[in-house]
């Protein structure tokens, strides 16, 4: 999977098995919907383990925000929508 390295990105790290992952799907999905110059990539980390880990993910869900090729905040756990969206208007 190629993760773009221009633009406003967000990567979502989950595993279907992760109770918090499988509640915060719809949130990304609906987030995904309402910013449209934002690029949402799910990794699974089950199937993708190496990407995770080249971002150095050490628990789920994951979240990371990139600017430009840049990563800008990670943000780990369960989170609100607002609080997605605050950095995301921030990027």
């Amino acid at each position: 999977m190629e993760i773009p390295n221009t633009g406003n990105v967000l990567i979502d790290f989950w595993s279907p098995q992760c109770g918090p992952c499988v509640a915060l799907s719809p949130i990304i999905d609906q987030i995904d919907k309402d910013f449209e110059d934002l690029t949402v990539i799910k990794i699974n980390c089950v199937d993708d383990l190496a990407i995770a880990q080249g971002f150095g993910v050490m628990a789920l869900p994951t979240l990371i925000f990139q600017k430009d090729g840049e990563v800008v905040k990670t943000l780990v756990g369960m989170q609100m929508k607002h609080n997605i969206v605050e950095v995301i208007e921030n990027l």
